[in-house]
């Protein structure tokens, strides 16, 4: 079979040699910086999705994919060793669902993006995901903690065909308040952007540092909570009835008056975008992960399937 490489990606698949992998590590380590990169290209093979291409730089990889619901869909853990960005560091995953493949992409642990060093260079995550046609995508990483002092940047840009289809979420923290460290310096910017046979189809960026209380304390910005998130999950072939609508606003109600966050569910068109906002992500994963449960029949005709490291 041949596989259509993106190519808005079609760059980061070149593969790099040992003797250049080694200079750049050690170019990185005399600098205190990595420069992480992963490169992923899953395919609908005779055996079922696999995962055909595993390239990586740095510390950034996949052990291998797992099955828990069959051989045609399968589940990918990015793992990060060192745990989190300083200064300097990058990581990139290039993640590629080839014609009527699918897979689910999470992470075992919350990313982390730690104060500034004196160098206040920018610590940087840049997520570039594709979806072929016919194939499906799930984006689950656990959340983003941002600590005091950061300077960090967080970018996924997903790219769909038409005839795939997506549901992911980006969840965030502002500082640590339960340790009783909230975010009080720092600057932080965010994008995630969704392509549909190459039209733009969601936007949403934010760029905001400690200084901006008016954003951080309004009840149009965060009012006063540290966590934040959003899902988006579509196209669907048909929009939600009202029936399937009343029930995600009766999760949003059910999510407020246990967790005293603030959720929301909206349609856009074939999409539909769920929003929290409160004081933990822990809250907002399992907001979203209801709403995953309730979407993921219809969107991709398969009943949810927890990965198996959410348990640990």
């Amino acid at each position: 079979m041949n596989v259509k490489i993106n190519p808005k990606l079609k760059a980061t698949n070149n593969k790099v040699s040992h003797d250049e992998n080694r200079q750049r590590a050690a170019t990185q380590m005399q600098a205190g910086e990595w420069q992480a990169q992963l490169d992923l290209l899953i395919e609908n093979r005779q055996a079922g999705a696999r995962l055909v291409s595993n390239h990586r730089q740095g510390p950034l990889h996949v052990q291998k994919a797992f099955y828990p619901e069959g051989p045609d869909l399968a589940h990918l853990y990015l793992l990060h060793p060192p745990g989190g960005l300083v200064s300097g560091d990058s990581l990139t995953v290039n993640a590629q669902v080839a014609e009527h493949s699918a897979a689910l992409i999470t992470t075992p642990g919350a990313g982390r993006l730690y104060g500034a060093r004196e160098s206040n260079k920018t610590q940087l995550q840049t997520n570039n995901l594709s979806v072929a046609a016919g194939a499906s995508l799930e984006w689950f990483p656990m959340e983003t903690l941002f600590y005091t002092r950061s300077k960090g940047q967080s970018k996924t840009r997903v790219d769909i065909e038409a005839g795939g289809k997506f549901i992911g979420w980006d969840i965030c923290a502002l500082g640590l308040p339960a340790s009783g460290q909230p975010f009080k310096e720092g600057e932080l910017s965010q994008l995630f952007e969704i392509y549909y046979d190459d039209k733009i189809e969601w936007l949403e960026r934010w760029r905001f540092n400690a200084n901006d209380l008016e954003f951080l304390n309004s009840k149009a910005g965060l009012n006063g909570y540290s966590s934040n998130g959003v899902l988006v999950a579509g196209p669907f072939d048909t929009p939600l009835n009202n029936t399937e609508m009343t029930e995600l606003h009766e999760l949003c109600q059910q999510s407020r008056t246990r967790q005293h966050g603030m959720t929301g569910v909206t349609q856009v068109k074939n999409w539909v975008v769920c929003r929290y906002v409160g004081p933990s992500t822990s809250h907002a994963r399992d907001y979203f992960t209801q709403v995953w449960q309730m979407l993921r029949p219809k969107l991709i005709n398969r009943d949810a399937c927890a990965p198996r490291i959410w348990a640990c």
